[in-house]
């Protein structure tokens, strides 16, 4: 085997498709050195344009990002090297007093590929300024920016414009530990970024401390004399709306914001003149229950008579009257009420325990006594008509007796009078409805028979009669 010798006398970064002397040829027998002739060629993607490295430079984070290791990099005309994945300038820039800092990026040659065009960054050096801004602490937020000004926390890497005037950090700001926010200028078509001026900005106030009452609906244990704020989205943040909170006696309501879905509320201390809102204190609230479906009114109770009768209920429960505000805990399986004069709105729910709100409220409406019948009494016959054996009669006071027919005859009744007498006709209580108001009748026992009156056999017809009489009846025997 023979073995051939190339050096290389010719600089690296040729034009493309061009044939260059590249070098000597050495035979190993002669020791003599030919001069050769190659056609060297960049590398070129599929349309024929040679490969220019698509890595850019993040001025605000001065960094190199973009790179591969089929790259390589010269830093000031130095020798290439590989490039790896980024490469941060902030030191570089730091010590850089004057002049720029050059860059050039290329993907680097392989045994099949020469290497690619080369792609050229400058860096310039820092502004000399810095930014002359203050903290103030109760409104977090950093005051004397401008939009050329930029910010983040010192452990971060991004940085954030800043807005002009005043510029809000507080959602830098923890809960558990003092941070350290670092503001600059932005960096210049012709400089970096200057170097930033740093702020220690201590971490948040302790969340207020309260607790539940499930069975009231409050926040209990808060401070009295100190202004409290309330947020209802999941996870607040600067821009998050907070409302003051209506806090009485260290108690603050919840009531509006229970649903049938679980939710939470977050409470802090509100911002004074001296001091900045505090952290805020999460509450959870779970979700109301449904109503129970189990209580209602019944008014034919046989044990309960002329009453309306709670059923479906348990010692779990409660109730109140719609005009009530305050509820009444149930102890038995039942509760038996007068039937009123105007329909009345009651209110039953599930009692609140340890850790859940009370139910909804299940509304039951305690109905009044319907109309009375229209029955009608006919002096003449005695009898009571437009009666239905849906209905029930009263006589004097007596206990109401099922009616059986259409009609009812009251002249049994007055025949055994002796005085007036009062007959209440009303419809009968069914499950659903409470009887009726009574249709009342007064009736009066009959009065002695005519003495006046004699027959006339001549003429056959009765004489002493007045119009007053009724009736009059003639038997001939």
């Amino acid at each position: 085997m023979n073995t051939w010798w190339i050096r290389d006398i010719t600089n690296r970064n040729l034009p493309a498709k061009a044939s260059h002397k590249i070098g000597y040829m050495c035979s190993p027998y002669t020791a003599t050195f030919y001069n050769i002739q190659l056609e060297i060629e960049y590398t070129y993607d599929a349309s024929g344009i040679p490969i220019v490295p698509t890595c850019t430079y993040n001025s605000s984070t001065e960094t190199l990002t973009g790179l591969s290791n089929a790259m390589e990099m010269s830093i000031n005309g130095g020798a290439y090297a590989p490039a790896g994945s980024s490469y941060n300038f902030t030191s570089m820039i730091d010590n850089l007093t004057s002049g720029t800092i050059s860059v050039n990026v290329r993907v680097a040659a392989t045994y099949s590929a020469p290497a690619g065009t080369i792609k050229v960054f400058t860096i310039y050096p820092r502004l000399s300024t810095t930014p002359s801004v203050a903290y103030d602490p109760v409104t977090m937020s950093l005051t004397g920016t401008t939009t050329a000004m930029e910010y983040k926390l010192k452990t971060a890497t991004a940085w954030t414009a800043a807005k002009a005037t005043t510029t809000d950090v507080r959602s830098l700001i923890s809960s558990t530990t003092d941070e350290i926010v670092e503001i600059r200028y932005k960096a210049t078509a012709n400089n970096s970024a200057s170097q930033s001026v740093e702020f220690t900005i201590l971490q948040l106030l302790s969340g207020p401390s309260g607790a539940i009452d499930y069975a009231n609906e409050l926040i209990t244990g808060l401070e009295n004399g100190v202004a409290y704020q309330y947020c209802t989205v999941a996870s607040p943040t600067s821009t998050s709306a907070w409302t003051n909170a209506n806090v009485t006696n260290g108690n603050f309501s919840i009531t509006s914001f229970i649903s049938t879905t679980a939710k939470v509320i977050h409470l802090r201390k509100a911002e004074t003149s001296t001091a900045p809102a505090s952290g805020y204190t999460t509450f959870n609230l779970p979700a109301r229950t449904s109503a129970p479906t189990t209580p209602i009114f019944i008014y034919n109770d046989s044990n309960n008579y002329e009453k309306a009768v709670l059923n479906g209920i348990t010692g779990d429960m409660e109730y109140r009257l719609s005009t009530v505000t305050g509820w009444t805990s149930i102890s038995g399986t039942s509760i038996a009420f007068d039937v009123p004069a105007a329909n009345a709105t009651y209110y039953v729910r599930n009692k609140a325990i340890n850790d859940k709100f009370c139910s909804s409220a299940k509304t039951l409406t305690l109905t009044k006594a319907g109309t009375a019948p229209t029955s009608t009494y006919n002096l003449t016959t005695e009898i009571i008509s437009g009666v239905t054996t849906a209905m029930e009669i009263s006589i004097n006071g007596s206990s109401y007796s099922p009616i059986t027919a259409t009609t009812f005859s009251l002249s049994g009744t007055i025949n055994q009078a002796s005085g007036a007498t009062t007959v209440n006709i009303r419809k009968t209580a069914v499950a659903s409805a409470p009887a009726s108001l009574p249709k009342v009748f007064t009736v009066y026992p009959r009065s002695s028979a005519p003495s006046s009156v004699t027959f006339n056999q001549a003429s056959t017809s009765l004489n002493g009669t007045t119009t007053a009489m009724v009736n009059i009846n003639l038997y001939v025997d």
